[in-house]
């Protein structure tokens, strides 16, 4: 558990925190517990799917940041700004596992320093504004609404001065900036493309879900694990045409496909008044020829003996 109180510290007035090791180590073990479920998912579901589309190095799959790599080869022929998934696999790895690995260094240095300073030996961490610094006391980060983090000077980040750590997070800082953007633009697009060829049917929520829930993409790559490639447009194509033509026989059947009776002959069209017929007839004739025959004139017989 973590509290929280005022204190003093030179001229300053700062709000200390002060943190319980054994629930911070219980909520480590478990994060990294999910984490390495999660893993695991994924790397069985990528390495079946590349055996069965004997995608080669499918090991790959296991290890961290260059499963992209499977992932590309999965999607195949589809193209990301026309080039094919397949042959530039290796490049947008590159650009992945750059961007993972920037973002990786950034919160390493900022935040295993003040790991080892406030869990292992003990030391204070005080939230405050820039104003209210203590002879004291350090800036060491600055966090939202003008906070920032303030250790005691005895900190020293790797045995370098805090001045020279803020230097070196601030060339990863753009240089993240960079290759994240254009991390953001493959995983997005290798997303939609696989599942679009693994999951067509819901492949707009799968895509959508493990771009913004980082714990779904594992499990529905694990779910997809089995199924075959498809190609999207035919699937399409097959939706558009069942929609078309609603009545078609779903089971092949080479008695009804397509119009023809099974023996190569177009099936006759059904009459739209073959209810009416008698038994045995094809046309019931006119409905209303009643009224158009020409009827007997009732005053005939006597005409006909004058």
């Amino acid at each position: 558990m973590t509290t929280t109180f005022d204190t003093v510290v030179g001229t300053g007035k700062f709000t200390t925190l002060s943190i319980n090791n054994s629930y911070i180590w219980v909520g480590f073990s478990i994060a990294l517990a999910i984490t390495l479920a999660l893993y695991v998912l994924r790397s069985i579901g990528l390495f079946v799917l590349a055996k069965r589309q004997n995608v080669k190095h499918a090991f790959l799959a296991w290890i961290p940041l260059v499963w992209f790599y499977i992932l590309c080869k999965l999607i195949g022929k589809s193209r990301l700004f026309n080039m094919p998934y397949e042959k530039v696999a290796l490049w947008l790895c590159l650009i992945f596992a750059v961007s993972e690995l920037l973002t990786i260094a950034v919160n390493f240095i900022l935040f295993f320093p003040l790991f080892q300073y406030s869990l292992i030996e003990g030391g204070k961490i005080y939230i405050g504004t820039g104003e209210q610094v203590g002879s004291e006391l350090i800036l060491y980060s600055t966090i939202e609404g003008g906070l920032g983090i303030f250790v005691e000077k005895r900190i020293l980040p790797f045995g370098l001065a805090v001045s020279k750590v803020n230097n070196i997070l601030s060339v990863l800082n753009t240089l993240s900036m960079f290759f994240g953007f254009a991390s953001i633009i493959v995983t997005i697009s290798a997303y939609f493309a696989f599942f679009r060829k693994y999951l067509p049917q819901h492949f707009m929520l799968a895509s959508l879900l493990s771009i913004f829930i980082t714990p779904a993409l594992a499990i529905f790559i694990f779910v997809c694990r089995n199924k075959e490639p498809i190609d999207y447009n035919e699937y399409m194509r097959a939706r558009y045409q069942r929609y078309q033509n609603p009545y078609q026989n779903p089971y092949n059947n080479p008695y009804n496909q397509g119009g023809y009776n099974g023996y190569s002959q177009p099936k006759q069209p059904e009459h739209p008044f073959g209810e009416f017929a008698e038994k045995g007839e094809v046309d019931p004739g006119d409905p209303f020829g009643e009224f158009s025959e020409k009827k007997k004139d009732p005053f005939e017989e006597f005409d006909n003996k004058n």
